[in-house]
């Protein structure tokens, strides 16, 4: 029957060097999933920012300083959703990747 394949038991250069490759593509494919997870926090941030910027004009304004707190607090919520929800799917395909 199948049995599994263990390098360690049935030495064969060939079929180590194949499982090293497979290993280092998958480090490979885990770090770039976690670059692609920063690089869109990081964005996420970035529209917060400008958002912010945006709000601090409106003071001055016939906006109100509660009016602008209240938008600023629904911009924070915003920004921590979405930086969780990207935090979840690198999460997910860490996983993914890690079990095929």
């Amino acid at each position: 029957g199948y049995r599994s394949y263990d390098p360690a038991v049935h030495w064969n250069p060939l079929l180590c060097v194949f499982s090293l490759l497979v290993a280092l593509l998958v480090c490979a494919v885990l770090v770039v999933t976690a670059q692609k997870g920063e690089a869109a926090k990081v964005a996420i941030r970035n529209i917060r920012r400008d958002g912010n910027d945006s709000l601090k004009k409106l003071k001055g304004t016939e906006v109100s300083e509660d009016e602008i707190k209240d938008m600023e607090d629904d911009l924070q919520k915003m920004t921590d959703k979405f930086v969780k929800e990207v935090d979840k799917a690198v999460e997910v395909k860490s996983k993914e990747v890690m079990t095929v």
